[in-house]
């Protein structure tokens, strides 16, 4: 039966001992890279060519607990969740030649009397949101800044810029949305119409296709801003979540 292939003798003996050896070198952490005989980064958890045998009675090295790599820099996808932006990106707001960067904890501020941001609860979460109102007193804009970013095979695929938003007052004057790639990137979509649609008061996803701000003159090679909306009338609007989305259903692309 089945123990007379596994064991040879009454001693306990095996019949047959493991021949199995590692094809590639097994990483010990999230940052060492490759699937060949070595990997970059360190000493692998396990080097090419190790396999187990009955022969070998050496104790393995403790598995690591830690990824070895910051989140932060694994974060390219997820802009602001529950109305923070989460590192490594930053909150700001801007007026003219000034920009004020909010921290992760929900606070109020207020730029030139033009733009302002102040915690609101969303969704059945205290303090999930952010609203941020403009005056109408000049032309104001609220961006989320952060390492460069090459977009252009997502750009290129079906990915979106997801937005889930709440309308609490509409546009007095046209409203962009864009995303910021640098001195005279273009990229900019009007938002007007989409908002003045949207019933004020209720909790709404937005997808807009990466490809509609590539078309719109956008160097989606080099986003330092995924994310900025800008008017100069007097606007509310409340954000809970900013990030990009690979599902495109219901996806639309705002005109230019």
């Amino acid at each position: 039966g089945v123990a007379d292939v596994l064991v040879g003798d009454r001693s306990g003996a095996p019949r047959h001992d493991f021949v199995g050896k590692l094809s590639f070198s097994w990483p010990r952490t999230a940052a060492q890279s490759g699937r060949a005989r070595s990997v970059a980064g360190g000493a692998p958890q396990f080097a090419y060519g190790y396999g187990l045998s009955y022969q070998n009675h050496a104790m393995l090295r403790a598995l690591p607990e830690t990824p070895g790599v910051d989140n932060a820099d694994a974060n390219f996808a997820n802009y602001l969740i529950r109305g923070r932006a989460p590192a490594p990106w930053t909150l700001i707001l801007r007026h003219g030649d000034r920009a004020v960067p909010l921290g992760d904890t929900a606070q109020t501020a207020d730029l030139d009397s033009v733009v302002s941001i102040r915690p609101v609860d969303a969704e059945g979460v205290q303090e999930g949101g952010r609203q941020f109102s403009w005056s109408g007193q000049g032309s104001g804009e609220v961006a989320i800044v952060g390492p460069a970013l090459d977009m252009r095979m997502l750009s290129n695929g079906e990915a979106v810029l997801l937005l889930s938003y709440r309308l609490d007052e509409k546009p007095s004057a046209p409203t962009q949305l864009a995303i910021g790639c640098g001195p005279g990137c273009a990229g900019q979509l009007d938002l007007t119409p989409t908002l003045n649609q949207a019933p004020p008061g209720e909790w709404r996803n937005l997808k807009v296709k990466l490809s509609c701000f590539r078309e719109a003159g956008a160097d989606v090679s080099k986003v330092t801003e995924p994310f900025a909306l800008n008017t100069s009338g007097r606007l509310r609007l409340s954000l809970t979540t900013v990030q990009l989305s690979s599902d495109p259903a219901g996806a639309v692309c705002p005109r230019r």
